[in-house]
């Protein structure tokens, strides 16, 4: 009896020794950083405005600054700054997540806290934008606190929460993050990576809105009570993809302005700080669209993604419309030409090791979104479609609230006996994008074909004149044909 009591006793102490060794020698895969290097920081922080945190502001930015991170977006509880300020070298961006009824709302933005009483109603979401805000879900999924009120009219959901995961991952009981606690000790980054997931609900309830002005954030919601605060504010990185100026004074709020549009990603900091990643839409291999906006069918040939190269093991890039699988790639750049119409987002997936052995694959970047239309009219409720410029850079493509759209033009008569399969039922025109001057899309008359593709010129306004005869050899001309782009054929995708 002793003797089997003396042999599962050691059983027990061997399995221990190996099961910590194998925790210590795990490590996580990294990834390559950017080629350009872009502004990181992080997002949903608390400090000790917050009951329930103890971090100073002193000590939590001089950690971000450790970190390399140029801004942070502290979220405390029914309280904010009165505006921006510097601290070690890091912009504080100081905006109050709200209790109310229906879960916690982050006022992005903000110019000043939303009364009380206010924060009950269901036009909440209409007070906060009143206040200069963009109100943001904090954790809609969360198992604790989900948000249950409004919809319509947010400006973004959380889409990834490490207090939410925690949750998630950890049950009733918090039992599942019993190996997390074990491998703390011996390997912290391997430990706190146990806690990260993907949360299909939040991802569902934030693909069910295709307007690609409503945001996803990532966020830390750091509280520094259990994890070293330097720790929590590597479970998710904000790096913005605009440019941004230099000006200390105008920085902050290009700030908000960039992650209110959607000029930005979100990267898993435990993996990277500011990894190699782009999605864009693309004709003919120059941008016409990025994270943010929405473009028509006409004006894109292809979806191009673009992921960095991991230490261990390759990385997987796929590509969702409207939170559907349509294309993934190893590694490197997909390219998914023709796209339908739709809202794609990209992630970015890596194998995660588990502490004693296997792996779960979580995603470690994802992007923002762009919608693709057929037409202006399928955009009703979200911004114009715009085609700016190829070759150029925008920090900014909305339309000033009391700017309208440009009217259609009058309808040009056909010439007898000529069709055009592209043409509408009501105008009996082809749309075409107009590429100059970043406007909304006008509706054009046909034009004889020039030698080479050109961008297409509106008729000017008040113009009602029959288009001219078109002589013999020169039809009408027609929407450049995308299978005739000259850009690279797609990497591991299937056409739409």
């Amino acid at each position: 009896m002793m003797v089997r009591r003396f042999l599962f006793v050691l059983g027990i102490l061997m399995a221990t020794g190996i099961a910590a060794y194998r925790a210590d020698q795990r490590v996580l895969p990294r990834l390559e950083p950017a080629s350009t290097p872009h502004r990181v920081g992080t997002y949903h922080v608390h400090t000790e405005s917050s009951h329930d945190s103890h971090t100073e502001l002193d000590q939590l930015t001089a950690t971000a600054h450790d970190l390399g991170l140029d801004f942070i977006v502290v979220t405390d509880h029914n309280t904010q700054l009165a505006g921006p300020v510097v601290v070690n070298g890091v912009v504080v961006l100081s905006h109050a997540e709200l209790t109310t009824p229906f879960g916690h709302l982050v006022q992005l933005g903000a110019t000043q806290l939303l009364e009380e009483e206010e924060r009950r109603g269901l036009d909440i979401l209409r007070k906060v934008r009143e206040l200069g805000g963009v109100p943001i879900a904090a954790h809609p999924a969360d198992p604790k606190r989900p948000w249950t009120g409004p919809v319509d009219g947010l400006g973004g959901f959380e889409i990834a929460s490490v207090s939410a995961s925690a949750r998630r991952r950890g049950g009733p009981i918090f039992a599942g993050l019993l190996p997390a606690l074990f491998a703390f000790r011996l390997n912290r980054e391997l430990a706190f990576a146990q806690i990260l997931d993907r949360s299909d609900a939040a991802l569902r309830r934030w693909d069910a809105e295709y307007d690609p002005s409503v945001v996803g954030m990532c966020g830390v919601d750091s509280h520094g009570r259990i994890l070293p605060t330097g720790l929590e504010l590597r479970g998710w990185h904000t790096v913005i993809d605009a440019p941004l100026p230099e000006s200390p004074e105008q920085l902050p709020a290009a700030l908000i302005d960039a992650i209110s549009r959607g000029r930005f990603h979100c990267v898993a900091g435990l993996f990277a700080r500011d990894p190699e990643f782009e999605f864009r839409a693309s004709w003919g291999g120059e941008t016409v669209g990025v994270p943010g906006d929405t473009v028509t069918a006409l004006a894109v040939d292809a979806l191009v993604a673009r992921s960095p190269r991991s230490t261990i093991d390759t990385a997987t890039v796929v590509l969702l419309r409207n939170g559907e699988e349509v294309s993934r790639t190893q590694g490197g750049r997909l390219h998914y030409r023709h796209p339908t119409p739709g809202t794609y987002r990209v992630e970015v997936r890596l194998p995660v090791p588990g502490v004693v052995w296997g792996y779960r694959v979580l995603p470690v970047i994802y992007s923002n979104r762009i919608r693709v239309v057929e037409d202006l009219d399928d955009a009703a409720g979200g911004p114009p479609a715009r085609i700016f410029p190829l070759g150029r850079t925008y920090p900014s493509l909305a339309i000033p609230e009391d700017e309208e759209p440009p009217a259609a033009e009058a309808p040009a008569a056909e010439p007898p006996g000529v069709s055009d399969p592209s043409e509408t039922p009501e105008s009996g025109q082809p749309k075409l994008e107009t590429p100059g001057g970043g406007g909304a899309s006008e509706t054009v008359a046909p034009k004889p074909a020039p030698a080479e593709p050109s961008p297409v010129e509106a008729a000017p306004p008040g113009d009602t004149r029959a288009a001219p005869e078109p002589a013999p050899a020169a039809p009408a001309a027609e929407a450049p044909d995308p299978e005739a782009s000259t850009s690279e054929p797609e990497a591991g995708s299937e056409p739409p």
